[in-house]
């Protein structure tokens, strides 16, 4: 009996320690940013989940980073760009740069007129 809780501490364990090296775990690209949390990313850490307006989560994490730094949905990772002059390299050079899925699926959500800067006006 005893040996059958050891067992599964241990497996919960691997379970999370795999979890959070595998989908938490900042690539080494140099853009800085708060350490995500397990399941919530950066949602409970900065105030979204308790109500804060995303705008003044992002300046506060603008004053702290900088002009570029990564933010976690969830599991998601989000590079939040605060510059134009850094927004229309990245638009004009969409061949380089991968478009996520994030964007198409909730970034309406967010901004609802935000897309309009990305895809055009319809």
């Amino acid at each position: 009996m005893h040996i059958l809780v050891v067992l599964f501490f241990v497996a919960i364990s691997l379970v999370y320690i795999y979890l959070k090296r595998r989908y938490y775990t900042d690539p080494n690209d140099g853009i800085p940013g708060l350490p995500p949390e397990l399941l919530f990313g950066h949602s409970r850490s900065t105030g979204l989940l308790s109500g804060e307006a995303i705008c003044v989560i992002f300046n506060r994490l603008q004053r702290r980073f900088g002009d570029v730094f990564t933010y976690w949905w969830g599991s998601k990772r989000s590079i939040v760009l605060n510059r134009v002059e850094h927004v229309q390299y990245v638009l004009s050079n969409r061949h380089i740069y991968e478009q996520g899925s994030i964007v198409a699926d909730g970034f309406g959500l967010i901004a609802p007129s935000g897309l309009i800067s990305l895809q055009g006006q319809a």
